[in-house]
Protein backbone atom coordinates (compact mmCIF):
# COMPACT_ATOMS: atom_id res chain seq x y z
CA UNK A 1 0.00 0.00 0.00
CA UNK A 2 1.19 3.52 -0.75
CA UNK A 3 2.31 5.50 2.28
CA UNK A 4 2.81 8.84 0.53
CA UNK A 5 3.53 10.40 -2.86
CA UNK A 6 5.90 13.32 -3.43
CA UNK A 7 5.69 15.18 -6.75
CA UNK A 8 9.25 16.24 -7.57
CA UNK A 9 8.84 17.89 -10.95
CA UNK A 10 6.21 18.61 -13.59
CA UNK A 11 7.57 19.49 -17.01
CA UNK A 12 6.40 19.98 -20.56
CA UNK A 13 8.14 17.85 -23.19
CA UNK A 14 6.42 16.01 -26.04
CA UNK A 15 3.75 15.29 -23.41
CA UNK A 16 3.29 16.39 -19.81
CA UNK A 17 5.79 14.53 -17.58
CA UNK A 18 5.15 14.09 -13.84
CA UNK A 19 8.17 12.91 -11.81
CA UNK A 20 7.24 11.36 -8.43
CA UNK A 21 8.67 9.53 -5.43
CA UNK A 22 6.27 6.89 -4.09
CA UNK A 23 6.91 5.75 -0.52
CA UNK A 24 5.66 2.22 0.17
CA UNK A 25 5.05 0.50 3.53
CA UNK A 26 7.28 -2.57 2.99
CA UNK A 27 9.74 -3.81 0.39
CA UNK A 28 7.32 -6.58 -0.64
CA UNK A 29 4.43 -4.18 -1.24
CA UNK A 30 3.40 -3.99 -4.90
CA UNK A 31 -0.05 -2.42 -4.51
CA UNK A 32 0.14 0.78 -6.59
CA UNK A 33 -2.31 1.46 -9.42
CA UNK A 34 -2.27 5.19 -10.23
CA UNK A 35 -5.02 7.06 -12.10
CA UNK A 36 -5.18 10.69 -13.22
CA UNK A 37 -8.20 12.95 -13.51
CA UNK A 38 -8.50 16.64 -14.33
CA UNK A 39 -10.73 18.97 -12.31
CA UNK A 40 -10.72 22.64 -13.35
CA UNK A 41 -6.99 23.41 -13.62
CA UNK A 42 -5.79 20.71 -11.18
CA UNK A 43 -4.41 17.32 -12.15
CA UNK A 44 -5.24 14.79 -9.43
CA UNK A 45 -3.28 11.55 -8.90
CA UNK A 46 -5.40 8.92 -7.16
CA UNK A 47 -5.26 5.24 -6.27
CA UNK A 48 -7.44 2.96 -8.44
CA UNK A 49 -8.19 0.38 -5.74
CA UNK A 50 -9.79 2.68 -3.15
CA UNK A 51 -10.04 6.03 -4.98
CA UNK A 52 -7.94 7.87 -2.40
CA UNK A 53 -6.36 11.11 -3.58
CA UNK A 54 -2.55 10.86 -3.44
CA UNK A 55 -1.45 14.21 -4.92
CA UNK A 56 -2.89 17.33 -6.54
CA UNK A 57 -0.91 19.29 -9.12
CA UNK A 58 -1.89 22.84 -10.11
CA UNK A 59 -1.38 23.28 -13.87
CA UNK A 60 -0.57 26.48 -15.73
CA UNK A 61 -2.22 27.30 -19.07
CA UNK A 62 0.41 25.57 -21.23
CA UNK A 63 0.29 22.36 -19.18
CA UNK A 64 -3.51 22.40 -19.10
CA UNK A 65 -3.71 22.79 -22.87
CA UNK A 66 -1.29 19.88 -23.35
CA UNK A 67 -3.27 17.57 -21.04
CA UNK A 68 -6.56 18.44 -22.77
CA UNK A 69 -4.98 17.86 -26.18
CA UNK A 70 -3.19 14.57 -25.43
CA UNK A 71 -5.53 13.22 -22.72
CA UNK A 72 -2.53 11.43 -21.26
CA UNK A 73 0.36 12.06 -18.88
CA UNK A 74 3.79 10.41 -18.66
CA UNK A 75 4.28 9.30 -15.05
CA UNK A 76 7.81 8.60 -13.82
CA UNK A 77 7.90 6.79 -10.49
CA UNK A 78 10.75 6.04 -8.11
CA UNK A 79 9.65 3.55 -5.45
CA UNK A 80 11.15 4.01 -1.99
CA UNK A 81 10.67 2.31 1.39
CA UNK A 82 11.34 3.99 4.76
CA UNK A 83 14.16 2.24 6.59
CA UNK A 84 15.39 0.59 3.40
CA UNK A 85 16.15 3.81 1.52
CA UNK A 86 17.17 5.87 4.52
CA UNK A 87 20.53 7.44 5.28
CA UNK A 88 23.46 5.02 5.10
CA UNK A 89 25.56 5.53 8.23
CA UNK A 90 28.38 2.98 7.84
CA UNK A 91 29.97 3.06 4.38
CA UNK A 92 32.57 0.38 3.67
CA UNK A 93 36.01 2.04 3.60
CA UNK A 94 37.28 0.27 0.47
CA UNK A 95 34.95 1.12 -2.41
CA UNK A 96 36.92 -0.99 -4.92
CA UNK A 97 36.05 -4.34 -3.30
CA UNK A 98 32.38 -4.13 -4.31
CA UNK A 99 30.88 -3.58 -0.85
CA UNK A 100 29.98 0.07 -1.34
CA UNK A 101 26.39 -0.38 -0.11
CA UNK A 102 24.56 1.00 -3.14
CA UNK A 103 20.88 0.28 -2.53
CA UNK A 104 18.59 -0.77 -5.34
CA UNK A 105 15.97 1.71 -6.50
CA UNK A 106 12.99 0.49 -8.42
CA UNK A 107 11.84 2.93 -11.12
CA UNK A 108 9.24 2.82 -13.86
CA UNK A 109 7.71 5.06 -16.45
CA UNK A 110 4.19 4.78 -17.81
CA UNK A 111 1.79 6.77 -19.96
CA UNK A 112 -1.58 7.02 -18.22
CA UNK A 113 -4.90 8.31 -19.57
CA UNK A 114 -6.44 11.39 -17.96
CA UNK A 115 -10.11 11.28 -17.03
CA UNK A 116 -11.88 14.57 -17.69
CA UNK A 117 -14.34 15.40 -14.90
CA UNK A 118 -17.60 17.04 -16.08
CA UNK A 119 -16.96 20.35 -14.29
CA UNK A 120 -13.50 20.92 -15.79
CA UNK A 121 -12.51 23.56 -18.34
CA UNK A 122 -12.22 21.01 -21.13
CA UNK A 123 -12.09 22.58 -24.58
CA UNK A 124 -13.16 19.50 -26.52
CA UNK A 125 -16.02 18.48 -24.24
CA UNK A 126 -15.39 14.74 -23.86
CA UNK A 127 -16.42 13.36 -20.52
CA UNK A 128 -15.54 10.04 -18.90
CA UNK A 129 -18.50 8.05 -17.62
CA UNK A 130 -19.13 5.14 -15.25
CA UNK A 131 -15.99 5.86 -13.20
CA UNK A 132 -13.73 4.10 -15.73
CA UNK A 133 -10.58 6.12 -16.44
CA UNK A 134 -9.82 4.15 -19.60
CA UNK A 135 -13.15 4.67 -21.37
CA UNK A 136 -13.94 8.00 -23.00
CA UNK A 137 -17.47 8.77 -24.21
CA UNK A 138 -18.60 11.71 -26.37
CA UNK A 139 -20.87 14.26 -24.68
CA UNK A 140 -24.62 13.86 -24.92
CA UNK A 141 -26.39 16.16 -27.42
Amino acid sequence: MVESVVVNKVQVRATLVVDTDVWMHTINDFDFAPRFHLTESNLVLSEASDGSELATIALDDEMLEMVERDRSVDLRVKFLVHGFHGHLMDIHPIIADGKAKKLAESRWKSTLPVEMIAGSDSASGTVAADGDANTMHPPSP
